[in-house]
């Protein structure tokens, strides 16, 4: 009522006196003062201000993620002001891993990626599954890109082109932008492609070096089998790399993952992108018909070789200066096809290119027709503009790798990152589980698998020989008269049974062969003490026994005085080798008496060599060793007859031995 009044009022204040009219509209604002309303903080809805958090001669904001300790499943946040502690999972659990500011606990997965990541003790696994809700985008040879919604065309380019990133934008918040450069003729091929996660990754790749790449400029090289993290000199970035074959793969806090090779690059967008990304990969809305959405968000008709669209969706970083020129063309929906060759000329090309895709193509399948048209095209321009049979067949093999990687993608996985070929070689190395692994690959494929495994020396691990062995057959013969199917089965059976050897390639001829041996004499003397009248005799002796060695040439000692046609033992029956043992500076080596730091071998007595010296047959010892013939002992260690006595020999009593008898003594 009291405003009505006011309207009125000054309605008529034309018509009232001057003084009155000050009057009333002093006494107008005397009320509207009074009458205001203050409000209080509640209404009008202000937010509390939080407090920030110093750690370390740094600031952070409200919420930041402070510290992350991975190993303790711990993460410090700044909580208004205060430092406050985070654990992951149940109280005292390790081995959690980080992703992007988030740990995640030991067995979890990493949600929101177009692949499965688990959590390994510490460490992202995958096995290169994509998930199927993903959608896929490729770009080949030189280039022909199909959608994420499916549609295929062909699009040569040369300039920097936005392949996928949300909106519109020329500035994106993260996105995959690749340069196409000239190749082939007419046709173009991908060059460089950056990938851009977040304000602060952008990583680069070069698709002629995909063993690496750069992060915010600086450079890194992928070598170790496995799922790692991106780093740089700030700190760790929430994208995962790592190798398949010859490509690098990487998955980002963006929700997109790429896959770059030579001559070919994958993405793959989680559906939480539908309908938000544009650009050569289409607008992905799960809708084929709006694929050629233009930046200025005009949709183009779907067609072979399109203009418009692709043209739409340069950058605003061409380092190609004729890029950055007016394009009238650049405006019509379609251009015209390169290849100018007739149907017949092009039929000749399509078989030429089956005939060096057949390992990787098949008849009546469509992925095939679709290769077969890329490759009949990608010859076709290559001839017509000069390319010689040798470029055109080093095209054709770079193709049959393009073809390969995507009959992997189609069955909805790349690689193992795991995987490697390892060789056949046997070179046994000893993992920290002591476990034996073939050669060095194997175990590095081992590790890869288990990252709390690792190398604990070269060679096998003593006694144990579990052994992760290839399963090809590529056999070899053992001295034991028995085929292992190639060389790691039989270093094997080596490692269990230190009297097995390698005898020759190929399987092993059944039993021992029969040999026919001459009479000829030129004794031999076995490690079992028995001496062969040749080296014939004695090979035929040792295909029964592996074990056998050689000891030396001429009759074994025991035998001289003897019939040589006898094969006796080189020592009585009564002489227990096994009690020829060594307490400080006791040594007995074939016919030799230890007493104390005396020893008597062979009739050779040494006496003013006291201080623990002995010599036999040419032997010298110093410092409790003694050398008999082949013996050799080190304090505390016993050798007879080429046998060495264990570390237990302190425990034993050294009896008196009775000395062999000699031929002399009949």
């Amino acid at each position: 009522m009291f405003l009505v009044f006011v309207c009125l009022l000054v309605f008529n204040v034309g018509n009232m006196d001057k003084g009155l009219t000050f009057i009333l509209l002093t006494l107008i604002t005397v009320n509207v003062a009074e009458s205001r309303v203050i409000p209080s903080v509640s209404d009008l809805n202000i937010l509390p201000v939080h407090r920030g958090c110093c750690f370390g001669y740094q600031n952070y904001d409200h919420l930041d993620v402070v510290l992350t300790l991975p190993d303790a499943c711990l993460r410090l946040i700044c909580n208004n002001g205060e430092i406050e502690a985070q654990y992951v999972g149940k109280p005292g659990q390790r081995d959690c891993c980080e992703f992007n500011g988030l740990l995640y606990a030991d067995k979890s997965e990493l949600p929101l990626q177009c692949f499965t990541f688990e959590c390994r003790k510490g460490h992202w696994y995958t096995n290169g599954t994509i998930h199927d809700c993903c959608k896929h985008c490729a770009l080949y040879n030189d280039p022909h890109i199909k959608t994420f919604d499916g549609h295929s065309y062909d699009w040569h380019g040369t300039c920097n082109y936005s392949v996928a990133q949300p909106s519109f934008t020329h500035s994106p918040e993260f996105g995959i932008f690749s340069d196409f450069s000239a190749c082939n003729g007419r046709a173009s091929c991908l060059s460089r492609t950056t990938f851009k996660d977040n304000s602060n990754t952008v990583i680069v790749f070069d698709h002629g070096m995909t063993s690496s790449y750069t992060v915010n400029g600086e450079l890194k090289t992928v070598t170790s089998l496995g799922v790692s993290q991106v780093t740089s000199s700030v700190g760790i970035h929430p994208v995962l790399v790592w190798k398949c074959n010859q490509c690098l793969a990487m998955a980002g806090s963006s929700q997109l993952t790429i896959l770059v090779c030579p001559n070919r690059m994958d993405v793959w967008a989680h559906p939480s992108h539908t309908g938000n990304l544009n650009g050569l990969c289409g607008h992905f809305s799960s809708y084929k018909d709006d694929d050629f959405t233009t930046r200025n968000n005009i949709v183009e008709p779907l067609t072979k070789f399109p203009m418009a669209f692709p043209s739409s969706w340069m950058t605003s970083d061409q380092g190609n200066p004729a890029c950055s020129d007016p394009c009238p063309e650049c405006f019509k929906s379609e251009t015209e096809d390169p290849c100018k060759a007739g149907e017949k000329a092009k039929k000749i090309y399509r078989e030429r290119c089956r005939k060096s895709l057949r390992d990787v193509i098949q008849d009546n399948d469509n992925l095939s027709q679709v290769h077969l048209d890329a490759c009949a095209f990608d010859v076709c321009v290559m001839i017509q503009n000069g390319a010689g049979d040798k470029d055109v067949e080093e095209w054709l093999r770079q193709l049959l790798e393009v073809v390969r990687m995507t009959r992997f993608v189609g069955g909805g996985s790349i690689c193992d990152p795991c995987s490697k070929g390892c060789n056949k070689l046997y070179d046994p190395v000893c993992g920290t589980d002591g476990k034996t692994y073939g050669n060095p690959c194997i175990l590095e494929v081992a590790i890869c698998n288990d990252k709390t495994l690792g190398l604990k020396h070269k060679g096998e691990c003593g006694d144990t020989c579990v052994q992760a062995c290839p399963e090809n057959y590529d056999p070899v013969c053992g001295t034991d008269g028995r085929t292992y199917g190639n060389n790691c089965a039989l270093g094997v059976a080596s490692c269990m049974n230190k009297c097995i050897g390698f005898k020759h390639v190929g399987e092993c001829s059944p039993g021992c062969p029969i040999e026919i041996c001459t009479l000829e004499y030129r004794p031999i003397c076995g490690s079992n003490g028995v001496t062969y009248g040749n080296e014939c005799s004695f090979n035929s002796a040792k295909c029964d026994n592996p074990c056998l060695e050689k000891r030396h040439d001429g009759e074994c000692l025991s035998q001289i005085g003897r019939s040589s046609s006898q094969e006796s033992p080189d020592l009585d029956d009564n002489l227990d080798l096994g009690k020829i043992l060594n307490a400080e500076n006791a040594v007995n080596a074939e016919n030799a008496v230890n007493a104390e730091n005396a020893i008597h071998a062979k009739n050779a007595v040494s006496a003013e060599n006291a201080d623990n010296a002995v010599h036999a047959k040419n032997a010298g010892n110093a410092e409790n060793a003694v050398n008999a013939e082949n013996a050799v002992n080190a304090i505390n260690a016993v050798f007879a007859l080429n046998l060495v006595k264990s570390d237990t020999a302190e425990k034993h009593i050294v009896p008196p031995l009775r000395l062999a008898p000699t031929g002399s003594e009949g």
